[in-house]
């Protein structure tokens, strides 16, 4: 290996890896945790898929919005591994490191440049994992909206629309808070972020990405309350209905990370971002689950009963939770003296082959 600018090759391989290791996440871990993550995304998206065309013959559209957001993952997966050196890189420069200088000087910066191009890629990739994730539990809620007062149907259109704005702000303007240049100019923005402007993106990552995970935990609110479940049941639906609270969770940690040591940490924002792509896919995923450990040989009656008493897992597999939470919401509206000319009937449309209907009083 010839020597590199002032560094001997023994040097750059000595800086190399004291670059790759430095900071609160060494490139070995950040690459290890995001394959597993990455593993864990893709089993259970699908495992989702299967379960839904074994019960439902069918995908529906929650399901098809969840698999544009796996393979827009898999994409970011792979910049990911590409330009995770790359990362580091970057970060050195930002602390002032020398050897870092050099190791980027001897390639004209170019290096710098793509990684930049590449970084911009990932985010409009990472953010549209995260919305479409976001996207399929709206498409989920959908068929209850029927059985939802007027208010709550705002409330969802709104909270639908705003998470439609959101994902373009975030996955196209983002990125140009920091830095308004393109190409090659844009190199000079690893240098000359100020703190102003890292607080302003920070602000409106954290004020719409934790806004519109917030609306998606209240919707299934909104739905629990209308329903006549009893209590642990409704709270074992509320539980896998309620999953993505776990994206909002990321979304604090990205936030309470943005500088270490007095610099910007571009790493820790962008792993964290990736992360929680992954875990909106894992958790939009998990809301199928909850009905389908009973009803099987494989599931022992003891641990069925157990399920059914603590997570309101049900036997029935004919009906998931959307169809039964149809049922029990129009129960709760309805009155026994209702004339039934003032009613009109909801075809359920979760249900496996057969539909089952449920009348509602017309308002």
């Amino acid at each position: 290996m010839p020597a590199v600018g002032s560094l001997t090759p023994e040097q750059v391989v000595e800086a190399e890896e004291r670059i790759r290791n430095a900071g609160r996440i060494p490139m070995i871990s950040l690459e290890l945790s995001l394959g597993i993550l990455f593993g864990l995304a893709v089993l259970t998206c699908t495992g989702r898929m299967i379960i839904r065309l074994s019960s439902r013959g069918r995908l529906a559209l929650d399901d098809g919005l969840l698999i544009f957001a796996l393979f827009c993952l898999a994409f970011s997966t792979g910049i990911m591994y590409k330009i995770a050196p790359n990362y580091y890189i970057v970060q050195a420069l930002i602390r002032g490191d020398p050897a870092a200088k050099i190791l980027a000087s001897t390639q004209g910066y170019r290096r710098l440049t793509a990684h930049y191009n590449w970084s911009f890629a990932n985010i409009v990739l990472s953010w549209t994992t995260i919305f479409f994730v976001k996207g399929s539990y709206f498409a989920l809620f959908y068929p209850m909206m029927s059985v939802m007062s007027k208010h709550v149907l705002w409330f969802y259109w709104a909270a639908a629309a705003f998470s439609a704005a959101s994902w373009f702000v975030l996955a196209f303007g983002s990125n140009f808070i920091l830095c308004k240049e393109l190409g090659t100019a844009a190199v000079k923005c690893y240098f000359n972020n100020s703190r102003h402007g890292m607080l302003t993106l920070l602000a409106v990552t954290a004020t719409l990405d934790g806004l519109t995970n917030l609306t998606i935990v209240i919707i299934p609110i909104f739905i629990l309350h209308k329903s006549t479940m009893r209590g642990m049941v409704r709270l074992g639906v509320g539980i896998f209905l309620m999953l993505s609270v776990f994206m909002l969770i990321c979304s604090i940690v990205r936030a309470a990370g943005v500088y270490y040591q007095g610099i910007i940490d571009c790493r820790w924002q962008s792993y964290w971002c990736h992360v929680e792509a992954c875990i909106a896919v894992i958790m939009g995923s998990l809301t199928v689950y909850r009905s389908t450990l009973v009803g099987s040989n494989e599931v022992p009656n003891k641990m069925q009963s157990y399920l059914y008493k603590w997570f309101g897992i049900t036997a029935d597999q004919s009906q998931d939770d959307m169809s039964v939470l149809m049922q029990n919401a129009a129960k709760k509206g309805m009155q026994p003296e209702q004339d039934i000319s003032n009613e009109e009937t909801l075809v359920g449309t979760y249900n496996d082959e057969r539909k089952s209907t449920v009348s509602v009083k017309h308002v």
